[in-house]
């Protein structure tokens, strides 16, 4: 079976351990990411009525809640792994629940999401195009798709991959160019309405930054081997040593789609 996650369980992903490491290196959203998020999201999709949002490969949830509270609708977050649901952030205001399924097999009916939320998940997903389409089938028409990832070409720029060098590789192999995903969802369904690339805080200083990346709770570092991780470790400690205390910031952009009628895609 294909997995949310898109790494199989040599990866460790459904380890409870994972999982608490995972949801240590992402404690929830910081005040500033919160406020940077809302705004980003609220000014994404117009103020329209909205019933259920679904936050698809969810992973810990540090996204399902907020989604119900800025939209005031039910959140449904999905993903494969029932140890990170199980490391899930506290529910919010609005009504949440949690369902253990895969990305291409949604347990939803057809038509009954609002809005959808891919965060971070893009390229984890073994087949895009087929978790795509069923997003397609169960996000009404008119409705709306929104895709939080970085793209091949902001690699480069993100905090620790080129210390890195293997797991670089890796993301360059899995991570989308931007108008290839723009095609990827063109051919589920859904057209592009807008974009937006965000600096996003990875960590308030460098010494944080570090102490993320010593988790080891990223993809990409999961699958390089332990020498190669040890390595690049090393020398991202040494920079981040040299670096001036301020936050450190990744570029992420903010792809939003819109579903079409359906006999017209």
């Amino acid at each position: 079976m294909r997995a949310v996650t898109g790494i199989d369980d040599a990866h460790g992903w459904h380890d409870a351990s994972v999982a608490r490491a995972y949801a240590r290196a992402r404690t929830g959203l910081s005040e500033t990411m919160r406020a940077q998020w809302v705004e980003a999201f609220r000014a994404a999709i117009p103020e329209v009525p909205t019933a259920r949002v679904l936050d698809l490969g969810c992973g810990t949830a540090r996204f399902t809640a907020l989604l119900g509270e800025i939209f005031g609708a039910v959140s449904i977050g999905i993903d494969r792994s029932p140890a990170m649901l199980a490391e899930r952030s506290p529910g919010g205001r609005t009504p949440t629940r949690f369902i253990a399924a895969e990305a291409d097999a949604i347990p939803l009916a057809h038509g009954c999401i609002d809005i959808a939320l891919l965060s971070m998940v893009v390229h984890l997903l073994p087949d895009l195009g087929t978790a795509l389409r069923d997003v397609a089938r169960v996000v009404k028409d008119g409705g709306w798709l929104l895709i939080r990832t970085p793209t091949r070409d902001m690699l480069p720029r993100v905090c620790f991959t080129s210390f890195f060098p293997d797991a670089l590789r890796i993301d360059e192999a899995r991570l989308p160019a931007w108008d290839d995903l723009i095609a990827r969802c063109a051919s589920a369904g859904f057209v592009a309405t807008g974009y937006r690339e965000l600096l996003q805080e990875f960590a308030p200083t460098p010494a944080d930054a570090c102490a993320k990346v010593r988790t080891r709770a990223f993809s990409s570092l999961r699958m390089i081997s332990d020498k190669a991780f040890a390595e690049g470790l090393a020398a991202y400690e040494a920079a981040c040593r040299a670096a001036p205390p301020e936050p450190v910031v990744d570029p992420i952009g903010l792809f939003t789609f819109r579903r079409v009628t359906r006999g017209s895609d």
